[in-house]
């Protein structure tokens, strides 16, 4: 194959993985992304026979006009620096595989190339990033190694005959650079785990890129949540320690809402106050939460809020956070919404029922009805009342609501308008069919009708189980929204179905749900080919981009739990040998030091063995150096920042410059030198020799 043939195949490769790790990127569509694979298939197509480039004046004002382009597009529409970025350089790369006339353009490319696997890696954490990086890093050597061959011959023999000459390298070459880089992967992979950990990274990408979840502001409109159900995109995935998986009926809670308006929702401004800690930093509710806890461990994509998700009631909770605030609908906050994904641990009650007390004010807050104007609030109660009639407790008033509401509803994302004059009024009389914020909405205000405080819950449900991860997955699909109302209960045991007249003094937030049991599913699940990636996906993200000190730590405690039955069988075999047998007994402290002496050992054997046995291309050849030797003694020494190449056209001498050609060609060719070759070789050198006066004249 010709010289250029491997220049411009690895110089497309190169382009091909630089586009492939800015499409990790997540900002850039998918038919920009292809029109440049296109553009740079078709470099190669092209510039495989001959090079063909763009005029200068043509490519200059192409280059101002993707930069003016690169600055709107920031400034105006994306005001991200990173996918404005990402797609400036990736048009720029495509533009310049037509600009290649000189050595300084290819390294221009490369430069280029190497950005874009820098915006790639502050932008994502996907585990195909270090499969790329790979790659990069083999295809990288190898083109830098053309490009210093390219540069050596164009300044010797001209453009012509490097594009044309033929054998110069073989496969082996690429062979052995793939080799050494993985060794040298290994290594790095070796280092990353035995390396301490210190902090986060310096370039976090801002929340531009985080998940917008609908159901979690101050406000809710209805239907916002619905809207949001038609997306799949990955909101947490919750680990349960110790368990084979969830329990049954989980809910995750994101946060509550007490004031409508006939239309939407909004959460009342309150105090916020710091989260108690304990003495370990962990954090505490102050819920009485009697009976069995469970254990969450939740892992949030980067998302465009800053509510932590828990099981209510929640327990204690722990992770890296400096202060969590609360107020008084119990919604969690953390300081700022996350750059990346967090990682937290959380412990809850099984029931589901949250022990508080209220003030008067508070109670006059979730009784809060929006005004007749609003809402045909008349009407709504004298529909409850008469629902609800004969019951003797507002527990059983409300699971009366709520059966009502399940049996007697349709489920669907695209209700059809009745005749109502307001939305909620439209769903309980004529539609009778919505979606989740609906049905919460329709029970929350029947039991405010009737006494009962109550509020409007967003969070998330069900889920899909990935038994590939052991974790359960939560995407969009999976947010719901349901009620809970404030009523007695003493925390006991099977006291559900007792009478509740109000006489007991312990009082909670219950749980109800409404909703019909098809909106509680989601109607699209993952494949198992989707769970298993997903799964690697985590765990790469799990194992590799959150390993910690801690995680060091533990690792380096259970490798010496699971090493020392091993210890101690080498240390009893090392005790039987004379000279060992004292040191043995003091525990085996040598024991690393012989393994390093062993290991290092073998290693120089092996290196011994290969340079005895192997004339390795990459040594420099006996013949040059003995040139080097004889022009040593006539005064003439070769700078050691000058190449080969640049040493010959230096002396000027032609014996001197040929010899510099079969040492390339020996260098990079997995073939020895021909019988020819090395006749013509040894008259080069005794002519060295002997000519002093011509070679001294034109080194000076």
């Amino acid at each position: 194959m010709r010289f250029h043939t491997y220049t411009t195949i690895i110089r497309v490769l190169l382009t091909l993985l630089g586009l492939a790790a800015i499409s990790l990127v997540g900002e850039l569509g998918q038919s920009f992304l292809i029109l440049i694979g296109v553009v740079t298939l078709v470099s190669l197509a092209v510039n495989v026979r001959y090079e063909v480039t763009i005029p200068p004046r043509i490519w200059n004002v192409l280059a101002v006009l993707l930069l003016a382009g690169f600055i709107v597009n920031h400034a105006a529409f994306s005001r991200d620096l990173m996918s404005s970025g990402a797609a400036f350089l990736a048009l720029m790369v495509a533009l310049k595989l037509f600009d290649l006339r000189t050595v300084r353009d290819h390294l221009m490319l490369y430069l280029l190339v190497f950005l874009e696997i820098v915006v790639a890696a502050a932008s994502t954490v996907s585990p195909a990033f270090f499969a790329i990086l790979a790659a990069f890093v083999i295809t990288s050597i190898w083109a830098m190694v053309l490009f210093n061959i390219r540069r050596d011959f164009e300044q010797r023999c001209g453009k012509d005959k490097i594009i044309t000459r033929r054998g110069l390298l073989s496969p082996g070459f690429f062979l052995y650079t793939i080799a050494i880089t993985t060794f040298s992967l290994v290594i790095t992979l070796m280092l990353f785990f035995i390396i301490p950990r210190v902090g986060s990274g310096f370039f976090q990408r801002q929340s531009q890129s985080a998940l917008n979840v609908p159901g979690f502001a101050d406000e809710l409109t209805l239907g916002s949540i619905g809207q949001g159900k038609g997306y799949g995109n990955v909101v947490m995935r919750v680990e349960f320690p110790g368990a084979e998986g969830p329990p049954v009926n989980l809910y995750i809670k994101g946060t509550t809402l007490d004031n409508y308006d006939g239309r939407n929702w909004r959460r009342s401004k309150s105090a916020k106050r710091k989260v108690k800690k304990d003495s370990n930093g962990t954090l505490l509710s102050g819920v009485n939460t009697r009976g069995r806890l469970f254990n969450q461990l939740i892992t949030l994509e980067p998302l465009n809020t800053n509510i932590l998700f828990a099981a209510p009631p929640w327990s204690r909770l722990s992770g890296d956070f400096k202060n969590i605030t609360t107020d008084d609908s119990g919604t969690l906050y953390m300081q700022g919404k996350p750059f990346s994904r967090i990682t937290y641990s959380v412990w809850s009650g099984t029931d589901g029922r949250e022990q508080a007390e209220l003030s008067a004010a508070e109670l006059e807050r979730y009784l809060q009805l929006p005004p007749p104007g609003q809402e045909e609030t008349g009407r709504i109660k004298a529909f409850a009342t008469e629902l609800t009639a004969g019951e003797e407790s507002r527990y059983r008033a409300a699971r009366k609501i709520e059966g009502y509401l399940k049996r007697n509803f349709r489920y669907t994302l695209t209700p059809k308008k009745g005749g109502g004059r307001t939305p909620l009024s439209d769903f309980l009389f004529y539609a009778k069919e919505g979606f989740c914020e609906q049905y919460a909405t329709s029970m929350a205000i029947m039991l405010r009708t009737l006494g009962v405080p109550a509020r409007v819950v967003t969070g998330y449900v069900q889920g899909q189980w990935n038994d590939f991860g052991n974790y359960l997955l939560l995407s969009q699909r999976d947010t719901h929204s349901w009620v809970e109302a404030y009523l007695p209960y003493d925390l006991s045991p099977g006291s559900a179905g007792k009478k509740q007249d109000g006489s007991r003094k312990k009082m909670a937030w219950i749980r109800f749900d409404p909703t019909a049991s098809q909106g509680l599913t989601s109607p699209v699940q993952s494949s198992r080919m989707g769970l298993y990636l997903d799964a690697l996906k985590w765990r790469w993200t799990k194992n590799i981009v959150n390993y910690s000190l801690n995680d060091q730590i533990d690792t380096a405690i259970t490798l010496k739990q699971r090493t020392s039955g091993l210890r101690g069988w080498l240390g009893s075999m090392l005790g039987k040998l004379p000279n060992l047998k004292d040191r043995a007994s003091e525990g085996g402290r040598s024991l690393p030091l012989v393994f390093a002496l062993i290991l290092m050992g073998a290693a120089l054997v092996i290196v011994a063995v290969r340079r005895a046995g192997s004339g390795s291309n990459l040594k420099t050849p006996a013949f040059y150096l003995e040139m080097l030797r004889i022009l040593k003694k006539k005064g003439i020494e070769k700078s050691e920042f000058e190449t080969p190449m640049e040493f010959a056209l230096r002396l000027g001498n032609r014996d001197v410059e040929k010899i510099t050609e079969l040492f390339q060609t020996r260098r990079y060719r997995d073939t020895p030198l021909s019988d020819d070759e090395l006749t013509e070789l040894k008259a080069l050198i005794i002519k060295i020799s002997k000519n002093k006066t011509d070679t001294e004249t034109r080194a000076a």
